[in-house]
């Protein structure tokens, strides 16, 4: 995991292109909740019975840009608690 220093700074061009590709990552589109196509796996969709090969778990697609996000907004809590207490 990246410490606060090593993600940069946000902009708004720069969360719009994040966005992007997310939706990318989904196939395109708007609707971000389908699955990835490169999650879909033919053979799957012609076997409904009997012994199935494993799919690997893992991190959903866009988790690194969300972390990224809270990331953001907990340095903004942050800076805005030390104004509030007078530190900076």
């Amino acid at each position: 995991m990246k410490g606060l220093n090593e993600i940069g700074t946000f902009t708004e061009a720069g969360l719009r292109n994040d966005v992007r590709a997310l939706s990318a990552s989904f196939g395109g589109g708007s609707d971000l909740g389908m699955i990835p196509r490169e999650r879909v796996r033919p053979e799957a969709t012609q076997r409904r019975s009997g012994w199935q090969n494993e799919v690997p778990i893992g991190p959903p697609p866009g988790v690194h840009l969300c972390d990224r996000m809270l990331d953001q907004q907990d340095r903004m809590d942050r800076a805005e608690l030390r104004k509030r207490l007078g530190g900076g």
